[in-house]
């Protein structure tokens, strides 16, 4: 072989050992490189589990909903309604899990409350339509019919699975007793006939819940 490739053969040899050098020292040493990873690893962990333990975020408003999920969580609930009224524990359970969209009559806290029939839309409808432009004894007389009206109504006793933030976050006076009703949209987790009860996690509200 002739000099300049020896020369040549040389120098890449003393590049190669200084790349392997830089590569494996000085550098951190291993035991503190590995303590810091093991610390970064740590942080990010604790970080993920500290927001998955913050309380639920604030529901999402019922008046932004799409038409096509409202029709389906209402759909949903007819369904459930239909199994409590043909006394088919069967069919009631296989609604466990799916979104309904209800109307609630709620009476002393959000968290519980009657969950009324399908055909309630129409009369709550029918009942704002009346007392348009109407005051007075009038007013009364109108809203004491729909009181009257509502007590026959179909209804099942109802548990909302609220947080104290959300409560805090939707409601006006959240220790006051009251007596409203308002629209909730929410995944059903429990049904019972014999106990006639539900209970919903909320995932939407209407805005403004005014406790009387």
């Amino acid at each position: 072989m002739s000099q300049a490739l020896l020369n040549q053969a040389a120098a890449g040899n003393a590049r190669f050992a200084w790349i392997q050098s830089a590569r494996d020292g000085p550098g951190v040493p291993e035991p503190r490189r590995s303590a810091s990873m093991r610390l970064l690893a740590s942080w990010f962990v604790v970080s993920v589990l500290a927001l998955g333990c913050q309380p639920e975020s604030r529901l999402r408003d019922m008046s932004k909903l799409a038409a096509a999920e409202r029709d389906i969580a209402k759909s949903n609930w007819a369904g459930v309604e239909k199994a409590f009224k043909a006394n088919d524990s069967a069919a009631l359970q296989k609604a466990v899990g799916q979104q309904v969209l209800i109307i609630v009559d709620a009476s002393g806290s959000p968290w519980t409350g009657k969950a009324l029939s399908v055909g309630e839309w129409e009369s709550k409808a029918r009942f704002a339509e009346g007392l348009a432009g109407v005051s007075g004894e009038e007013a009364s007389i109108i809203a004491k019919r729909f009181g009257e009206r509502r007590q026959k109504t179909w209804q099942v006793d109802c548990k909302i699975a609220f947080t104290k933030k959300q409560v805090q976050q939707h409601f006006i006076w959240p220790d006051a007793v009251f007596r409203a009703d308002f629209e909730l949209l929410g995944t059903l987790i429990e049904a019972s006939i014999s106990g006639h009860s539900i209970r919903i996690k909320p995932s939407a509200i209407q805005p403004g819940i005014l406790q009387l």
